[in-house]
């Protein structure tokens, strides 16, 4: 955990602050801390990586439906689940968008 946090303070000194790479930290710092059951800072920061990834991203890019994925699931652990099944719902059809396009 220290490392992410410390290797997320370097990007943000050296990146600019929606780049894909802060995006990518956050993801991993939110994967963490749900690993550590730490369910409402882990959100937090896939909500960060989310919000990042959608200004920088297609809008049928898979990280944006792991993300979604990984938040729908915290949600669920935070008994948050009408917000869970919306999460799981976007990514699902991400996914599907995904598939489709490649395998037309």
């Amino acid at each position: 955990m220290i490392a992410y946090e410390k290797e997320l303070a370097y990007k943000k000194e050296t990146m600019p602050p929606n780049s894909i790479g802060i995006g990518e930290t956050h993801y991993n710092i939110g994967a963490v801390l749900f690993d550590l059951n730490i369910y409402d800072k882990a959100l937090e920061n896939y909500e960060i990586s989310l919000n990042i990834f959608k200004e920088s991203l297609p809008s049928n890019h898979y990280k944006l439906a792991d993300t979604l994925n990984n938040m729908g699931t915290t949600q669920a652990k935070l008994c948050e689940y009408d917000r869970s099944i919306r999460s799981l719902e976007e990514a699902l059809k991400i996914y599907r968008d995904i598939l489709s396009a490649n395998h037309t």
